[in-house]
């Protein structure tokens, strides 16, 4: 095995990794943001406080998504060969 083979092997781990951290921060997104809608649904009174750090959490969790994914895109720029067929099909 190349020198080169080892890296984009190296790489294809690292990306599953981002991949599935990816996913991590999307359903915590999402649940930051189910609580914010259900804080205003249950108490309006306390609504705005808990929306706000509902808010504030998925703004972050944005943030990190973010950073994950410039991190893929830098890996596939870098090692197209992990590029997978998904990867290929969504764009």
């Amino acid at each position: 095995m190349t020198a080169l083979d080892r890296d984009t092997a190296q790489a294809r781990v690292f990306l599953d990794q981002l991949h599935a951290e990816i996913e991590i921060l999307s359903e915590r997104i999402e649940d930051a943001e189910a609580r914010a809608q259900q804080a205003w649904v249950v108490d309006r009174s306390l609504a705005e406080r808990f929306r706000a750090e509902a808010e504030a959490e998925a703004a972050a969790l944005r943030r990190q998504r973010y950073e994950a994914q410039q991190l893929v895109d830098g890996l596939v720029v870098r090692f197209p060969a992990v590029r997978s067929v998904d990867d290929i099909s969504q764009g």
